[in-house]
């Protein structure tokens, strides 16, 4: 069984995920393991770029926004590789943005669930972890979850939190993290 990770920042939904893979004995692959291989893949499959520091007219500025362009889409092609390749390895976590968009399209199997709290929660469980004061986490939290959501929607012409889009939504204050990932791989044991 492959379970994918969605989760608005703060929520706990990483720790989620890692305790959800130990319970039930599988692989977890994070964001961040997941994009270092999607840049190993990009850095050894990309010729040298060409090192451009200003542009000098208005044909160079759009040829670098289409350089832009293809490096972004170079990069989710990328990422859905890695993506596939962790799900062929069999029973796993994967906590990445757009990972169910990734398996949808690719018809494989796979469980969604989407984590996220109450914003006070968030603020303070995030606070704790940036070491900085709340209104500077607010802000980083809000932008976060900006970023995640133009990301989703943008790659997937869905809407990133809605609970439609998910197998699973869960409020993670309601039950703390352990008991969440407990109760989540409960579910996923029955399937």
């Amino acid at each position: 069984m492959i379970v994918c990770i969605g989760k608005s920042c703060g929520s706990g939904g990483h720790e989620i995920g890692e305790l959800l893979a130990k319970q039930l004995g599988y692989a977890y692959y994070d964001q961040k393991t997941l994009e270092s291989a999607a840049s190993r893949e990009i850095f050894e499959n990309t010729p040298a770029e060409k090192d451009t520091l200003y542009a000098q007219s208005s044909e160079d500025v759009l040829s670098e926004i289409g350089e832009a362009y293809e490096a972004g889409r170079t990069q989710f092609l990328a990422k859905n590789s890695v993506v596939l390749q962790a799900a062929a390895n069999g029973n796993c976590v994967i906590d990445m943005n757009c990972a169910d968009y990734v398996l949808r399209e690719a018809s494989l199997e796979y469980i969604s669930i989407f984590i996220t709290a109450p914003f006070e929660d968030r603020v303070e469980r995030k606070k704790e972890e940036l070491g900085k004061d709340s209104v500077q986490t607010m802000t980083f939290i809000k932008k976060e979850n900006l970023r995640r959501e133009h990301y989703y929607n943008y790659i997937t012409g869905g809407s990133w939190g809605e609970p439609s889009n998910y197998d699973i939504c869960v409020n993670s204050t309601a039950r703390g993290i352990e008991k969440t990932a407990e109760m989540i791989c409960g579910m996923v044991e029955k399937l």
